[in-house]
């Protein structure tokens, strides 16, 4: 643990997540970080076009957009709006060639009913949901669980901060 204030206590297999993109947006938001807010763009969002039941965003502490930072994908009941911060309960990732990985969580909801935190664990529905944003897999991409999330999100915390001297 790094003591960054913005990370979760329970880093890596909760995080903190920024809702960047709303369920119910039909174009992509963009986060301006020099006036701190969110803007539409022309960008047809996936979300929104694929169904999915939840929210995208960034993982607060590791950085953000439009620089260096950690993407998420959060299924939640919940109609949350952009700037939310909310509790994530991480279960997977999709490991890209490009290494843009994308890690999945669940909500506090959700994470209630599963009897694990992992993709493997999700009702086939989510499963299918999640699956659906990727459908096509390219050289070097492959679907993880929950384990090698935590190690890819524990891994970029410890390139992005130098641990305090303290």
């Amino acid at each position: 643990m790094s003591g960054d204030p913005s990370l979760h206590p329970a880093f890596p297999t909760i995080v903190r997540m920024v809702v960047e993109q709303p369920r119910e947006a039909r174009y992509r938001l963009r986060f301006d970080d020099r006036h701190g807010r969110f803007y539409v763009t022309d960008v047809p969002s996936l979300l929104y076009d694929k169904g999915f039941p939840g929210v995208y965003g960034w993982v607060e502490g590791l950085g953000h957009p439009p620089g260096s930072h950690c993407d998420i994908f959060l299924l939640s009941r919940t109609a949350f709006q952009p700037g939310d911060v909310v509790d994530a309960h991480v279960c997977g990732v999709l490991v890209r060639g490009d290494r843009d990985h994308k890690v999945f969580a669940v909500d506090a909801d959700w994470a209630n009913e599963l009897p694990a935190w992992d993709l493997d664990a999700l009702p086939e529905q989510l499963r299918h949901d999640v699956m659906a944003l990727y459908p096509v897999l390219l050289k070097g991409e492959r679907w993880a669980g929950a384990r090698e999330a935590w190690a890819l999100l524990e891994s970029i915390r410890t390139k992005r901060f130098v641990p305090n001297a303290d």
